[in-house]
């Protein structure tokens, strides 16, 4: 330090001289920060996995609900064709009561997975789980079992609760709901 001062008055000083930090610490201090790293970088995994897999399952979810429901209604369109071309003969009804039956089948494993989802969820699938609940209404008021009458009016009130937020759907559900009370007249 003598030797950077002499014949100088002023001017920048070293106050300690650098040390050297020796070979075994350093590569310490770099094993701590690479552990630390992948640590931070197993956590960000994990967390980005398990958001990534939830969002799969709901998506799963409703691809199975939408594929229940599809399917209820494909069934359902041969109900009301066979329905149309055997005008009452008798040799086909037990063949379009197993179609009807198979509709509401269906449409019910919907239902089911409806009941296991999120509130989330189900808000954001509302009008999906409307028509189901629609489509399903429609199929028991056709079927007319009496045990059916009160989870049909559960079902379509809680579709027409949602008909204003839905007015693409209103002539739909609306005429959903006329059917109902037409087939299930008070007694």
């Amino acid at each position: 330090m003598d030797i950077l001062l002499r014949g100088k008055t002023s001017g920048a000083v070293a106050t300690d001289p650098i040390k050297m930090v020796s070979n075994e610490t350093t590569l310490t201090i770099l094993g701590l920060l690479l552990a630390f790293a992948g640590l931070i970088g197993y956590g960000t995994f994990k967390i980005i996995h398990y958001e990534v897999m939830k969002s799969v399952e709901g998506e799963r979810k409703k691809s199975k609900i939408e594929t229940q429901v599809n399917t209820g209604f494909a069934i359902w369109q041969t109900y009301v064709y066979g329905k149309a071309v055997n005008k009452g003969e008798e040799r086909e009804r037990g063949v379009l009561t197993k179609l009807l039956d198979q509709s509401i089948e269906e449409t019910e494993k919907a239902l089911k997975i409806i009941a296991d989802l999120d509130e989330e969820a189900k808000k954001d699938d509302e009008v999906l789980i409307c028509v189901c609940k629609n489509n399903l209404s429609y199929y028991y008021a056709e079927r007319r079992y009496e045990k059916d009458r009160a989870i049909t009016y559960a079902l379509i009130n809680d579709v027409m609760e949602k008909i204003k937020k839905y007015p693409d759907r209103a002539t739909e559900w609306g005429k959903s709901y006329e059917f109902i009370k037409k087939q299930y007249v008070p007694t």
